[in-house]
């Protein structure tokens, strides 16, 4: 059995599962219907984060295939169990806590156990642990970006947002929400360049990346180069 843990903070929304199958290409409302129903029967929390609740928020039509979720428990134990049941292929990345699950030429769904992580240098793949929700958002690369939508009975389509992100993409403005933000993963530099274009969002970044991180980033610059390697799939904007 996989352990429920209440989340405290209230939500600043909820989706109806009527605006969610208006939004969502049917296949995707089905299989996040499906999957919070098969989570809910063993007593497992699991949220959808990232792009699909940004755009939900932004009311914009989710043309997103590639579902990224997180789950409080075993996310690779759930996801065997939900593959299983349904005769989806399946891979899993212990190290990380994660799955992906194929359905189809066109969907995937990506679900991680909720974690924590530590950068032991800038650029560097980054160490885990298990956390909770609120650990698992404050990971993300921007305030838009760590949105949480429980999935799960009761309660689906209720949006978390400890980091402000609603208000946010309500002002079209694109935060991140501590100065280590690229140190630790470059990268989100160039994400930033393609949000803010995509998305039209002003760019009000609150730190220079290179500049006021102190001690810890002393003579390491931004790394892009070292980045690129240990991130193959870094698109630029």
């Amino acid at each position: 059995m996989i352990v429920r843990r209440p989340v405290d903070l209230e939500p600043v929304a909820t989706f109806s599962n009527r605006a969610l199958a208006a939004a969502l290409p049917p296949a995707v409302f089905d299989v996040l219907d499906d999957l919070g129903r098969f989570a809910a029967e063993r007593e497992c929390e699991v949220f959808a984060v990232g792009g699909l609740v940004r755009d939900l928020v932004l009311d914009l039509t989710a043309h997103e295939l590639d579902v990224d979720l997180v789950v409080d428990g075993d996310a690779i134990k759930l996801a065997t169990a939900w593959a299983g049941a349904r005769r989806y292929p399946v891979t899993t990345h212990a190290p990380f806590g994660t799955a992906t699950v194929v359905l189809g030429s066109s969907l995937k769904v990506d679900l991680t156990t909720m974690r924590r992580e530590r950068y032991r240098a800038p650029g560097a793949l980054p160490q885990v642990q298990p956390g909770t929700l609120i650990d698992d958002l404050h990971r993300r690369d921007f305030t838009v970006n760590a949105l949480a939508m429980r999935l799960t009975h009761p309660g689906t389509g209720a949006v978390i947002d400890p980091l402000g992100g609603w208000d946010d993409l309500r002002r079209r403005v694109l935060c991140v929400h501590h100065p280590l933000t690229f140190i630790d993963d470059p990268t989100r530099l160039l994400r930033a360049a393609r949000l803010s274009r995509s998305l039209r969002l002003e760019d009000r970044r609150r730190f220079r990346p290179c500049e006021e991180a102190g001690p810890r980033n002393a003579g390491h610059g931004c790394r892009f180069r070292k980045a690129g390697v240990r991130r193959p799939g870094t698109q630029l904007p």
